[in-house]
């Protein structure tokens, strides 16, 4: 279902292209589902640089429990100021 989710992704950020929306938080999530984890984690870096403030829910979203292992995961917490 890979092939299927990717075109999904590129169809959700056309539309966000086209009124006028960043698409950042969809790609990270559609990643997640994808489990493509370096992906998710750049695109959640790039969100963080630019919009520390979208990642509000980042310590409790269930979509990213599978990436709270990962040491990245825990520098993006600190860098949203989420860090316990």
């Amino acid at each position: 279902e890979r092939v299927k989710a990717e075109a999904t992704l590129r169809r959700l950020e056309e539309v966000a292209r086209r009124r006028d929306l960043d698409p950042l938080g969809l790609r990270s999530l559609a990643y997640g589902g994808m489990r493509r984890k370096e992906e998710a984690l750049a695109v959640l870096q790039e969100t963080c640089e630019k919009y520390p403030w979208r990642l509000i829910g980042l310590r409790v979203e269930p979509g990213y429990d599978w990436l709270r292992d990962d040491p990245r995961f825990q520098e993006l917490l600190r860098c949203a100021r989420l860090a316990p």
